[in-house]
């Protein structure tokens, strides 16, 4: 039971990292403007958020949707990233009231 709590919680540390680095993109894109590629923060946070990325690309080559444009890319990464958050706090907190108060401190 620990271990299944273990994983759901880094899930949802995963999907929390994810969210806020793309997040943080947008902002830092807002703020450079088109000189964002040249901009270090920029390029951190694209590297962190490219597993999302490539995720959704596999899922919509698999869709039949292969030629995504950026900002379509990145709503459906922002969707999926929310959706299996969700589902990880929602199994956390089901976990956690199964195990008890004490548990899930």
């Amino acid at each position: 039971m620990w271990v299944g709590l273990w994983l759901i919680t880094s899930v949802k540390l995963v999907a929390e990292v994810a969210l806020m680095a793309g997040a943080g993109q947008w902002l830092v894109g807002l703020l450079a403007g088109s000189a964002r590629e040249s901009n270090p923060f920029w390029r951190l946070l694209s590297w962190v958020t490219a597993p999302a990325h490539a995720l959704v690309m596999r899922l919509a080559c698999a869709a039949g949707r292969p030629g995504l444009s950026a900002s379509a890319q990145a709503r459906w990464v922002a969707l999926l990233l929310l959706l299996l958050w969700f589902c990880a706090t929602a199994a956390k907190v089901s976990m956690c009231l199964a195990l008890g108060p004490g548990a899930c401190r």
